[in-house]
């Protein structure tokens, strides 16, 4: 508004005093004189202060200032964008190759896992058969000679030294009679007394052959024409590491008809014997040392008794030469 009105400057309107004034009368009002006159008097106070005189002007560069900075934001959005690497979705063939890979790594462990089974078995079946040879020892020290079921009754299944060393304190009743690798498990206390054997042998021979099935096969004795006799110690004093005197049991069923075949104690791979040194020796084949003998059979190829102490011969704790 032009100050070179008549107006005197005292009288000159304050637009703000008067917009203020109409909003303090606008809440004095009820609502429906405020929805007429009150509007009416604040539209004209706006009036007021639109024409006040005053020169409202825009910051300088304003627009360009905008638009840089739209600009930097949507650079900023796109550098983090890039920054995201994208997950791709699995496709079928990548899991078909992580699942051949998964299942080759379990099928190699299988060879590990029976590795580390039979060397279990292995190391049991030796120290298992390290106690009898001790039983064996103690006995050969005391009598001279190595424990004979066979030469005190011929009757006797060749197992029944094992009832003869147990009663006559040189084995230990807890000793294991049978291979970790064996269905059943058999120690010395589990077998009938060699007094029992002697008054019915009729009723305890069924008894002792049943639970000897799957016990270590045992040197029976040397043959002669009167029968087995003792396998005195004296005879294997330089032979100690040639005599055997306990191992794994040959293959169970028609073993004189399956030469060929190694014991089953541990899977077919062999068989350990203990010689009367002490030593356990295990061999992947029924031949041992350089004679190249069959630890099953005698010099003859026969399920009959040795007739030397080099004669290397074993023969299932159940068996009965007399039968």
């Amino acid at each position: 508004m032009s100050h070179n009105s008549g107006v005197s400057q005292a009288e000159t309107p304050d637009p703000i005093g008067i917009l203020l004034g109409l909003f303090d009368d606008a809440n004095r009002l009820d609502d429906e004189t405020a929805s007429a006159a009150g509007l009416n008097k604040i539209k004209q106070g706006l009036y007021l202060l639109a024409d006040d005189g005053l020169d409202l002007q825009t910051p300088p560069r304003l627009a360009e200032k905008t638009l840089a900075k739209i600009h930097r934001r949507a650079t900023l959005q796109e550098h983090f964008r890039e920054t995201v690497i994208p997950r791709q979705k699995w496709r079928f063939s990548d899991i078909a190759v992580a699942a051949s890979i998964m299942f080759a790594m379990f099928l190699g462990s299988f060879p590990a896992l029976n590795r580390a089974k039979f060397t279990a078995s292995n190391v049991a079946c030796s120290s298992n058969l390290a106690q009898l040879w001790q039983g064996a020892e103690l006995y050969s020290k005391t009598f001279n000679a190595y424990p004979s079921a066979v030469a005190q009754n011929q009757q006797m299944p060749a197992g029944a030294m094992l009832v003869l060393m147990r009663d006559t304190g040189h084995l230990d009743k807890s000793v294991p009679l049978t291979c970790p690798g064996c269905d059943q498990q058999v120690q010395a206390h589990q077998l009938p007394t060699w007094t029992d054997l002697g008054k019915e042998l009729t009723l305890y021979s069924k008894q002792l052959e049943s639970a000897l099935r799957d016990a270590y096969a045992v040197h029976p004795g040397l043959g002669s024409s009167t029968g087995i006799q003792h396998l005195h110690r004296s005879l294997t004093e330089r032979l100690q590491s040639h005599v055997p005197l306990f191992g794994d049991h040959p293959a169970p069923t028609n073993f004189w008809a399956q030469l060929h075949l190694n014991s089953d104690s541990h899977g077919g791979h062999g068989q350990n014997v203990v010689f009367a040194d002490g030593h356990v020796e295990f061999s992947k084949t029924r031949r041992f040392h350089t004679r190249n003998d069959d630890i099953y059979t005698n010099h003859q190829g026969k399920v009959s008794p040795p007739t030397s102490p080099d004669d290397m011969m074993l023969v299932p704790a159940w068996y009965k030469f007399g039968r």
